[in-house]
């Protein structure tokens, strides 16, 4: 392990960095080349119900594009950002500080999928099911749901859910840091 001073702290840091937007920018590219499977699978919870989706601006569809290649460019590209934080990082931290973050990121790499497949298979669901109930649409009032709104409400949802779920491991980190 070579020791670098703080302008080569400083480069390291540079091309770490420059990596990880290009890997946005490719994460991008991927999200947008398969949007249209990727939009089917956040509009499922919203097609079965008989309220159509609709696009209310001339530019809705391509904004709503572009917006979802941006967010879908940064969350393709995680791992990326991850890695090179870790390869940053590692080199100053002692072997319990290592040992503890790589069981942090794999668990919190588990609890991120469970959090994604349960979200979206069961509470998703209940919760469009719940909303569009005479209980909170009245009779006689029509619903047209937002492409955009509805489509980013799921990516919303999921990430909250990834964030909520991620809780556990911060607090077993908190607790074998006597925090």
């Amino acid at each position: 392990m070579t020791e670098l001073s703080l302008i080569g702290h400083i480069a390291e840091l540079r091309r770490r960095l420059l990596l990880s937007f290009l890997s946005v920018a490719l994460g991008m590219g991927i999200v947008y080349a398969l949007y249209d499977h990727l939009v089917t699978f956040f509009m499922a919870p919203f097609l079965g119900n008989g309220h159509p989706l609709v696009i209310h601006s001339l530019l809705e569809g391509f904004i709503t594009r572009f917006k979802f290649s941006v967010i879908g460019g940064i969350i393709v590209s995680l791992p990326v950002h991850l890695f090179h934080l870790v390869r940053f990082v590692f080199p100053g931290l002692s072997n319990k500080e290592r040992q503890l973050i790589g069981w942090a990121l794999a668990g919190s790499l588990g609890l991120a999928l469970l959090s994604i497949w349960f979200g979206y298979h069961y509470f998703i669901p209940f919760v469009v099911r719940s909303l569009l109930t005479s209980e909170f649409v009245p009779s006689g009032v029509s619903l047209m749901l937002n492409y955009e709104q509805s489509v980013f409400y799921v990516l919303n949802f999921l990430l909250w859910g990834i964030l909520t779920f991620q809780l556990p491991v911060l607090l077993e980190i908190l607790l074998v840091l006597n925090i």
